[in-house]
Formats: structure tokens, C-alpha cells, sequence
């Protein structure tokens, strides 16, 4: 008896592990345990019936037992490896209701199917394990619609002379007892795991709630401290200042920030939580960012006496990456094995790239032992020896990390010994790979405050939001870079070049909204700068002011012959200055305007801008009917980069490349539909659209009536 024993519990372990997704949830993992223990006891069933057939000779029968014993053989396996288990369950399950409905035809209807009626319904009610009310209702409908079926096949019939009265009615009662079996099997397996499942929920909310209680315990002591702090420093500034100040203020901003770290980290997971936080993917040097990373805790590293070393298996990789939300990742990641690494230690940071890109960040310090490493991304769950540690966080660092991972479609892992250190490794995706050309001229493509080494004087919050006008300096003297910095840098994104050859290279790079330049420079001077920029496709649309001590006549006329758009004295009058600039920036705002609108391009003067439109209208036209042909052709038949292509594009109309693209295709409909020639249908093939719903939808969008009424009232007008 024990060696049976002992065999069922080996093979009811066995079964489990079968079952075992980590990928699941709990919830999940126990509807996958029902649908295969269901379908093992209905596939026992099946067999036994089907060998009863042969017995009794009712082929009809046979085949459909032969044909469910394969279906199992190819579902079961299906359901125990993959985590859509439900679905496939709900595709078997409408087969087996279908097929039995055949079934029960050829054997003349439900009084004489020999108990499969009650096949289909065990099917339909098995679909509840699924947990989709809608495919649970729907396969009730399908059932109920067979038994409609097979009933009116019977009134419309005889009843066919193979059938044996007998035989019948042991079938009907053999097929009720099998299905009862499998179905009392199934409540009773319900109602054991459910009672299980309602235990371990029991102990996970009480788990929960000692974790809260601790929680408020740990932030009440959190809070408390730094405004203990505040409070009694505040306190003696007011009663002793000149003792008090410089110290009590510093004391006072260091525990300021850090309630504000412990807020921001809170927000952040909340936002996390209820999806508010989206991802936002720039091109950039990946490798050079987290260089750049690394490097900005090397003053903190050296300050302990660590090493702190970057490793990687490539100079370059240019992809699509989420600046800020790396930056939260990795500086939690550094912080953290700086913080728990003595002195003396090192830490690596190694980044290699294949099909993934792994970053994997290793110190030498304290290590996390083996029963708290489960645990480390737990909000507020914090180690002993964190816990013993005044400059210890507040338990959200890593929980935040790994959200934001995942966020990224990433993963995080750990390894540690205690004693000896830990190695965290995040293995992200690479969405997309750009090489070093098609990076050039995008300005997201750069660190914030960090876009070149000297290069970036001003760069605000809103520099991805694209608030403030990008402006190039193009001047050899510092102080009047400063000067000009002073003015101007809450109204512009600022970059610098000391000479006109370096100003070219940067315009080129950025595309930026307005020039000023100098006209005497070393290497290339402002009117040379000028001559290159209009005559380069990329940048002969850029607004140029020229600031210069050369105040002659013949001057000003050379320079607004070569192209600049205005031309300033030194020393100039700020208000002129920002006249100046102002009034370009509305003009090229009229002009965006106007390049914008659809139908366009009558200038006969032939500007840079209309000259660029009009090359883009005419390789759409070329390939309007050509679905395959996108953005990117574009732009490469144009010679340009993405980068510089979407920035020229969209300082010319303000408008995104892709809706400018529908626009144009939309009006080209419009156009189609004024002549005789063409209907509805034909007006959108010939313009490019193949889904006439989206078709009709865009068309009513943007000129506020159907294609439909746009031909009437044309052909009308005709």
C-alpha cells in the first residue's frame, strides 16, 4: 500500500511540474492545472469508449473516438507549454462541438447518438475553466445551435437501420456515467486547489499587510529624521545666524532633497503602476551615454577610494533608446555598488551588444545574501545590513529599477555572494540600429546638457518637448558668446561654434531654428558660412543673422546678397536683436503656415522651401500608387539623413512628415474626383489608398464631408 501510495504521489508530482509556468500567474497556473487534468480524465474516457465501439461495432463511433484521441495527442502537449492554454482549450473545445454534431447526423439525431449529446455539453461547460465570459457564452450559443440542428436532421428522418435500440441506450448511459465522472472529478479537483488557492491569498493580503504596517513604520522614521533636521536647524539660524547659516542652510538643502527623493521615487512607482509613464525612444550612441554615465560617478567613486572602470565590447552602437529612463536604471545601479563597496574595492560596468544589448555592473562589496536576493525588488523591502546603514535608501531604488526595465521590454538579474560582491545584469532590446550618418543633424540624438564636449551652452527641460527655438552662435570671442548667452538663454536652446567652419559642420548636424554668426573669422568667415549653408540642400532654409563690427555700406549689401536674412552693427541694441530675431521666427512661423496648406506651392519666385516641397510632390507622385514606397525612400532619394530630413521638414511646415504625406495624398483624391472619369473607389486606388473605410474616414477628417458628397457636389458644379 505504501509503494502504491507512494507511486500516485510521484505521478501526481510529476503532473504538477507538467503544469508549472513561472510566466503565469498564480490564478493562471491553477486554470491550466484544471483544463489538463479535465482533458486527461475526458481523454481516458474517450479512450474507453472507443474501444467499446469496436466491441459493439458502432463505427460511426469509432472514427469519431479515433478522431478526438488524436485531437488530445496534439492539444495536451499544446496546453502544458504554452501560456495561451485558454485559447487553444477554446479552439479543441468548438471542434469537438462541431464534430459531434456530424457525429450525431450520421447517427440520426439526438435520441439516437448514443449519449454524444452530452459530449458537446461538457465541452461547452468545460469552456468556463478559460475564464472569458464571452467564449463561455458563445460556445454555449454553438452548442445549443448543433442540438437545433441534429433535432430538426431527426423530425426530417428515419432513423437509420444500423442502429441497434440496445446498444443505444448503453452507449447513452455509458457516455452519461463518463461524463459525470470526468465532471465530478474536475469540482472535486476545484474545490481542493480553490481551497488551496484562498489559503496562500489568505497568507499573501496578511503577508501584505504586515508589510504596510511596516512601511508607514519606515516612512513615518524616514520622514521624521530629515525633518527633525530641518526643523532644529531652522530653529538655530533664526536664534544664532552668524554661527548657523552656511552650515544649518547646507544641512537644510541635503535633507530637503532627500524627502524629495523619497517623494519622486513614490510618484514614479505610482505612475509605473497605473501605466502614465510611456516610453519614449530617441536615436543616440548607447554606448557613449552609458560611457557618459559611468563617468559622472567617478568623483563620487574616487571620494571612497574605488575604482570605478567601463568596458565595452564595441566603440559605437547607435540605436533607439529611452534616455531618462536609462539614466534612472543604471544611476541606481552604480549609486548602490558605490554605496556598498569598501574602500578599496572596484566596480565594472561591461556593456555587450548581439541580439540583445547586456549591461552588466559588478562591485566587490558586501554582497546580498541567498534568502534576501528574492526579494530586493520588493518595495520597501530592505536588507539588514541596509537597514544598519545611515546613508541606506529607502527600499525603492531596485523596485523602481526593474519596473522601468520591464517597462522597456527588458530583464534584470542578480548575482551574489556574501562577502565577495554582486553583479546586477539588465539585458534590454535593440528596437533599432541606425549607423553613424543617419544619427547626424537630429538633436535628440544628444545627451541633455552634454551634446558635445563645449558645445551646448543652454539646454532646458524642454528640449524634447520642442518649446523653445534651437539657436546656433557662430562667434571666435568668448565674451561674446557669454554676452549673447546672458540675453538669450531663457528664450532659445543655445549651441556654440567658434568658427565658420565648425558653425557649417554644427548647422549640418542640428538644423537649427535661426543662425547668428559673425562675419571676421579664422578659417571661414560669416559670408563664406552663409554661401555654403544656402547652397546646401540641408540648411538653405535657415533664418541667418549676421552680428559683425563691419559697419560699411558694401558690407551689408555683400552680405544679404550671399543670403542672410538680416544684418547687425556691433555694438548692436539688445531690443534690435530681439526684434530681429522675433521677426524671423513669425515669418518662418507665416511660412510654415502657408507650406503646410494643401493645394500649395504657387510661388513663382521658386524659394528654397517651395523648391524643397515641390521635389517631394514629385517623387509621390512618381510612386502615389506604389504602396511599398515610404519616408525613408524619400529621404534617401533627397540625399539626407532621417534625422536631417524630419528636422528640415518640419521647420519648413511645422508639421509631422507622415500626416503632411496623408494631406497630400487626401487633396490628390480630391482632384481625382472632379473629373468624370473616376468614382469613389477608383479616386482612392489612384491616390495611394487601399482600405477604403480608413480611406473615407481620413477624407471626412480633413475636409469635413464624404468622398462621396465631394463628387455630387463637383459633378454638379460641372
Amino acid at each position: 500500500m505504501n509503494d502504491d501510495g507512494s507511486l500516485i504521489d510521484k505521478v501526481s508530482v510529476k503532473l504538477e511540474q507538467l503544469c508549472d509556468d513561472p510566466s503565469l500567474d498564480e490564478t493562471s497556473q491553477i486554470r491550466k492545472k484544471w483544463i489538463f487534468y479535465w482533458m486527461l480524465t475526458a481523454c481516458s474516457g474517450v479512450l474507453f469508449m472507443t474501444f467499446l465501439t469496436v466491441i459493439f461495432k458502432v463505427w460511426p463511433l469509432f472514427y469519431y473516438g479515433i478522431f478526438l484521441l488524436l485531437s488530445y495527442v496534439v492539444v495536451i502537449p499544446l496546453v502544458i507549454k504554452s501560456n495561451r492554454f485558454d485559447f487553444i482549450t477554446h479552439l479543441f473545445n468548438i471542434e469537438v462541438v462541431i464534430a459531434t454534431c456530424i457525429v450525431m447526423i450520421s447517427l440520426g439525431g439526438i435520441t439516437t447518438s448514443h449519449g454524444l449529446i452530452v459530449v458537446g455539453l461538457n465541452c461547452a461547460m468545460a469552456s468556463v475553466l478559460g475564464d472569458k465570459k464571452k467564449r463561455t457564452f458563445w460556445l454555449f450559443q454553438l452548442y445549443g445551435i448543433t442540438i437545433i440542428v441534429a433535432g430538426a436532421y431527426e423530425l426530417m428522418t428515419d432513423v437509420p437501420q444500423y442502429i441497434n435500440p440496445t446498444t443505444n441506450v448503453i452507449f447513452y448511459i455509458l457516455n452519461i456515467l463518463w461524463i459525470n465522472a470526468t465532471t465530478l472529478f474536475l469540482v472535486f479537483y476545484y474545490m481542493v486547489t480553490k481551497s488551496t488557492f484562498e489559503k496562500l491569498e489568505s497568507e499573501r493580503l496578511r503577508a501584505l499587510d504586515e508589510v504596510k504596517t511596516n512601511l508607514y513604520t519606515d516612512i513615518t522614521h524616514e520622514f521624521r529624521t530629515p525633518l527633525t533636521v530641518i526643523l532644529g536647524m531652522a530653529r538655530e539660524i533664526k536664534e544664532n545666524p552668524s554661527k548657523w547659516m552656511d552650515k544649518g542652510i547646507q544641512a537644510i538643502t541635503n535633507n530637503g532633497n532627500k524627502l524629495l527623493q523619497l517623494v519622486n521615487q513614490i510618484l514614479d512607482l505610482s505612475k509605473l503602476k497605473s501605466g502614465m509613464i510611456s516610453v519614449e525612444l530617441i536615436p543616440g550612441d548607447a554606448i557613449q551615454y552609458l560611457e557618459y554615465l559611468t563617468e559622472s560617478f567617478q568623483g563620487l567613486a574616487e571620494s571612497k577610494g574605488l575604482t570605478l572602470q567601463f568596458f565595452s565590447d564595441r566603440e559605437s552602437l547607435i540605436l533607439e533608446y529611452d534616455e531618462e529612463k536609462w539614466m534612472h536604471i543604471f544611476s541606481n545601479i552604480i549609486s548602490n555598488a558605490i554605496k556598498y563597496t569598501s574602500h578599496g574595492g572596484s566596480i565594472t560596468v561591461r556593456v555587450s551588444a548581439g541580439k540583445d544589448l547586456k549591461v552588466a555592473i559588478s562591485d566587490t562589496g558586501i554582497g546580498i545574501a541567498p534568502e534576501d536576493t528574492d526579494h530586493i525588488y520588493d518595495r520597501y523591502y530592505r536588507t539588514d545590513e541596509s537597514k544598519s546603514r545611515t546613508d541606506s535608501g529607502f527600499g525603492l531604488g531596485l523596485a523602481l529599477t526593474k519596473e522601468l526595465v520591464q517597462l522597456l521590454e527588458g530583464s534584470i538579474s542578480v548575482e551574489s555572494c556574501i562577502g565577495e560582491g554582486t553583479t546586477f545584469t539588465v539585458t534590454l532590446p535593440i528596437p533599432m540600429v541606425y549607423n553613424s550618418e543617419e544619427l547626424t543633424g537630429s538633436l535628440k540624438t544628444v545627451m541633455k546638457d552634454h551634446i558635445e564636449e563645449g558645445d551646448v551652452i543652454n539646454v532646458v527641460d524642454s528640449l524634447h518637448e520642442g518649446d523653445l527655438p534651437l539657436l546656433l552662435i557662430v562667434e571666435d570671442n568668448n565674451d561674446v558668446i557669454d554676452y549673447l548667452q546672458g540675453l538669450l538663454e531663457d528664450k532659445y536652446i543655445i549651441i556654440k561654434a567658434e568658427d565658420g567652419r565648425v558653425g557649417l559642420e554644427k548647422a549640418t548636424r542640428y538644423i537649427p531654428d535661426i543662425i547668428i554668426s559673425d562675419v571676421m573669422m579664422p578659417d571661414m568667415d560669416g559670408y563664406e558660412l552663409v554661401d555654403h549653408l544656402r547652397s546646401d540642400l540641408n540648411t538653405n532654409h535657415i533664418p541667418i543673422v549676421l552680428l559683425t563690427a563691419k559697419a560699411d555700406k558694401d558690407s551689408k549689401i555683400t552680405g544679404l546678397q550671399k543670403g542672410a536674412n538680416a544684418y547687425l552693427y556691433k555694438p548692436f541694441d539688445k531690443e534690435e536683436l530681439f526684434a530681429t530675431l522675433k521677426q524671423l521666427l513669425l515669418l518662418r512661423k507665416k511660412l510654415q503656415e502657408k507650406h503646410a496648406s494643401l493645394p500649395l506651392l504657387t510661388d513663382k519666385a521658386g524659394s528654397y522651401e517651395v523648391k524643397f516641397l515641390k521635389s517631394i510632390h514629385e517623387l509621390i507622385d512618381e510612386n502615389l500608387q506604389n504602396e511599398s514606397h515610404s519616408i525613408t525612400d524619400i529621404y534617401k532619394h533627397m540625399g539626407m539623413s532621417r534625422a536631417q530630413f524630419y528636422r528640415k521638414f518640419k521647420s519648413i511646415t511645422d508639421q509631422p512628415i507622415g500626416k503632411y504625406l496623408m494631406n497630400y495624398r487626401l487633396h490628390k483624391a480630391k482632384s481625382f474626383l472632379h473629373a468624370p472619369e473616376y468614382n469613389v473607389t477608383q479616386a482612392a486606388m489612384a491616390a495611394g489608398f487601399k482600405n477604403m473605410s480608413h480611406f473615407s474616414t481620413a477624407f471626412k477628417n480633413e475636409f469635413g464631408y464624404s468622398p462621396k458628397e465631394a463628387q455630387i457636389d463637383a459633378h454638379q458644379k460641372s
